[in-house]
């Protein structure tokens, strides 16, 4: 990342360490970070772990473990324990802090508690919507005197805290992407700070820790645009400037379906178990929603974060592709040099020798994406025999005994694969897909792969030779034989 110069501009990613981190999170992360690399300002790192029941450790480490594969270095890396990447900030550390803060509200008559329980609550919104109403809390117990609180408790009823918003209060900002937003207090209703079991909610604690940590920025999902307005009262109430905020289009399956965590989107942690390299991931990321000048090219750190801007963000949103991650994990595997590919490799080439591996590798270079495909080569052109199914039996019936049995004597008198070539499209009158097809097939056992010249070169005439032969001794094979 780009030297920190200006400590002005304070961005953050705060996760919840309720499971691993998926693209959605990630994408917001390196966009928060690109950002931050950009004007030379902070990306700090904070851990929402109020939520104690579904909070787990693990998940901490896995969350910080895949940011720096990743290569987002938050700021304060060099304050954690050795040997382990841990985040300054945990939001649980502030529950004393929120306290405080939930006392000043009390007093100012901005907050109050709720007793109604969960029933009178649906009831309530159902009649809102049968009536094309918002759904907004009614304020039923914004008056209770002290005496019914008191004796609410006294029968062991628990309650919520609800901020209290006018009916004519007005929340404008003016969001990077999305422009002027504008929400009125009559449409959102009294909303909960403090739940039944003494924690925040989301909108309190994250409004606080914002204030507090002197977020400049914040760049997030558009799902939170309506929580953004009840953050910033919270914060006006208190006396806290709000964040600029940028809200991200989300990103959906195709489709439309929104790619999520909990509808199963694709964890970082099951890229990197497939093969993924970070380069692809954050190229592809930069580029989900968002557009740089060069969209063909793998770009740097400091070429993606010089290219970012918030208003090359799409209003529209994202849509995930597999093929087009395939796309840009090509490229990046086609940028390691041969060390760096075998260490990528190191588990798939364990049954090649030493000397084996590098010619195979320069082999496989421009021919993969991710490690399995290294798998299906390697099957290809090393085992001992290849088992063909019955569309591929029927193809080397349709070429006759005839073809193959020149294809070998040929190659017994070729000196090198492109005299064989030569010599088998001159005798046959085959030559593109008709002639390299099947041999491809009858050689590797696939339809598509390397080219056959730069097989030769690594396997040899004589296995060239073997393999054509166990065509014609698999002829009883063919269908209708």
């Amino acid at each position: 990342m780009n030297r920190i110069d200006n400590p002005t501009i304070r961005v953050r990613f705060c996760p919840s360490p309720t499971g691993y981190m998926h693209l959605g999170n990630a994408r917001a992360a390196l966009f928060n970070a690109l950002f931050a690399a950009k004007l030379q300002g902070r990306f700090l790192l904070r851990i929402e772990d109020t939520d104690k029941v579904r909070s787990e450790e693990h998940y901490v480490q896995a969350l910080c473990d895949d940011l720096a594969w990743l290569g987002l270095q938050w700021w304060g890396n060099a304050q954690q324990v050795v040997g382990q990447l841990r985040p300054l900030d945990y939001q649980a550390n502030r529950l004393s802090i929120y306290q405080t803060y939930y006392q000043r509200l009390l007093k100012q008559g901005r907050a109050y508690p709720c007793f109604c329980d969960q029933a009178t609550l649906e009831e309530v919104n159902r009649r809102q919507r049968a009536a094309s109403q918002p759904a907004r809390y009614s304020g039923v117990c914004q008056d209770l005197s002290d005496e019914e609180i008191a004796a609410h408790r006294a029968v062991g009823r628990r309650s919520v805290l609800r901020f209290h918003v006018e009916d004519d209060q007005l929340i404008k900002f003016n969001d990077l992407i999305y422009g002027e937003q504008v929400f009125h207090g009559r449409n959102i209703g009294d909303f909960i700070i403090q739940r039944t079991d003494q924690n925040p909610s989301f909108i309190f604690c994250n409004a606080l820790d914002d204030a507090h940590l002197k977020i400049s920025h914040i760049l997030r999902g558009e799902d939170h645009l309506s929580n953004t307005a009840r953050q910033m009262m919270v914060q006006q109430a208190l006396g806290f400037k709000s964040p600029v905020y940028a809200h991200l289009p989300l990103i959906t399956r195709i489709g439309g379906q929104v790619l999520s965590k909990r509808e199963g989107s694709v964890s970082i942690q099951e890229l990197r178990q497939k093969g993924f390299l970070p380069q692809a991931i954050i190229n592809y990321l930069a580029r989900l929603g968002h557009r740089y000048d060069d969209q063909e090219n793998l770009l740097t750190w400091q070429q993606l974060a010089q290219g970012f801007s918030t208003e090359k963000i799409s209003r529209s949103p994202a849509c995930f592709h597999e093929k087009h991650l395939l796309y840009w994990q090509r490229k990046a595997v086609a940028a390691l040099d041969e060390v760096g590919l075998q260490h990528l490799l190191a588990k798939n080439l364990k049954s090649l020798s030493v000397t084996e591996q590098l010619p195979f590798i320069r082999f496989i270079k421009g021919n993969i994406s991710l490690p399995q495909d290294a798998e299906d080569l390697l099957q290809a052109c090393y085992a001992e025999q290849l088992v063909f199914d019955t569309e591929t039996l029927l193809t080397f019936k349709q070429m006759g005994l005839v073809f193959w049995g020149k294809a070998i004597h040929l190659l017994e008198e070729a000196t090198d694969f492109s005299t064989w070539q030569r010599a088998l499209q001159q005798a046959t009158g085959l030559s593109g897909k008709q002639l390299f097809k099947p041999l491809r097939m009858a050689l590797t056992g696939l339809n598509d792969g390397p080219k056959l010249g730069e097989l030769m070169q690594l396997r040899g005439q004589a296995w060239f030779k073997q393999r054509l032969q166990a065509v014609l001794e698999q002829s009883d094979r063919f269908p209708g034989q």
